[in-house]
């Protein structure tokens, strides 16, 4: 394995333990989210919905990057 191939290796296990945790994480606010509404607390149920999608968002952009860094790594 050349060096930049475990450099690419490396990026790619980095990205998919960052997307499973971010999963993991969701869906722990989804579990938070239900407790919520059952309590009647529909403001915070709210909050916590809002904030799951802002981290979604956020991971969505981090794997669009890493990809396009991995395409103009690619391109030199």
């Amino acid at each position: 394995m050349t060096p930049d191939e475990m450099l690419q290796a490396a990026r790619t296990d980095q990205v998919h333990e960052l997307l499973m945790a971010v999963r993991l994480h969701c869906v722990w606010l989804r579990k938070l989210e239900a407790r919520l509404v059952e309590a009647g607390l529909d403001a915070e149920a709210t909050t916590t919905r809002d904030g799951r999608r802002v981290l979604t968002s956020h991971a969505d952009a981090c794997l669009e990057v890493t990809e396009r860094i991995d395409v103009e790594e690619l391109d030199r």
